[in-house]
């Protein structure tokens, strides 16, 4: 398995253990339930930089577990960040974040190879 598929992995991983708190246009608050934590600690924050476009920054609060995102909302629109919020009470969107998440991160992964 390759650094690009592992971190989409990973990434997907930890999307059920996320909860949006709080969300407009460039700004996203999320909170990382206790679950998530293993998930969490595999991930290095210098890959997450780099690997998703449109993410601009983001600031960790480690007490509260939560993070705030910023982000371009044309490279990232609102929707998608729902559909990551939702895809833990709809496991069924999996191939359609996969593919969309893919096309993002690793464009290779979009397209099968």
């Amino acid at each position: 398995m390759d650094d690009a598929s592992t971190f989409l992995d990973d990434f997907i991983d930890l999307l059920p253990h996320l909860d949006v708190v709080h969300h407009i246009p460039g700004r996203v608050r999320l909170k990382l339930r206790l679950s998530g934590l293993p998930v969490f600690s595999r991930m290095d924050v210098d890959e997450v930089l780099r690997r998703i476009p449109g993410l601009l920054g983001f600031r960790v609060k480690t007490l509260s577990r939560s993070v705030v995102v910023d982000y371009d909302h044309q490279v990232l629109p609102m929707g998608l960040w729902e559909k990551m919020d939702r895809f833990k009470r709809q496991p069924e969107l999996e191939a359609e974040l996969r593919r969309e998440l893919g096309g993002l991160f690793a464009p290779e992964l979009a397209k099968g190879g």
